[in-house]
């Protein structure tokens, strides 16, 4: 792979724009018959905001990045809905709060609308 300039992402932990094992990577998605597929930022939000509201699953941008994939390769008829898959979260969105606060617009129509937030009961 070649060195990914000015790399940016909400999704810290993908944001590695020269991967070590780039490789490996690419070596294991030839044998397998395997794709790669981009997810664009507002995608992984859309999808983990999903995932909190249909699974329960509060995802990392990262984990979220997975279920937003595989709904295009879906989509596109790559994977099938028969298929056995298993997607990975490794992160929580616990420490993304910022990223996904932009899902969900805050109007306070006063100072006591102001008084809790995505966390806490308002």
């Amino acid at each position: 792979s070649r060195f990914w300039e000015d790399a940016r992402t909400v999704a810290s932990g993908l944001r590695v724009p020269k991967p070590l094992g780039d490789f490996l990577v690419l070596e294991a998605l030839r044998k397998s018959g395997g794709t790669a597929i981009a997810v664009s930022d507002s995608e992984m939000l859309d999808a983990g905001a999903r995932l909190a509201s249909e699974e329960g699953i509060f995802a990392a941008p990262e984990g979220a990045a997975c279920a937003a994939a595989c709904e295009k390769l879906l989509a596109c008829g790559f994977l099938k809905s028969a298929d056995r898959i298993v997607l990975y979260n490794t992160g929580t969105g616990l420490k993304y709060v910022e990223a996904y606060s932009t899902r969900f617009p805050r109007v306070a129509s006063s100072e006591q609308d102001k008084l809790g937030g995505l966390i806490t009961p308002r």
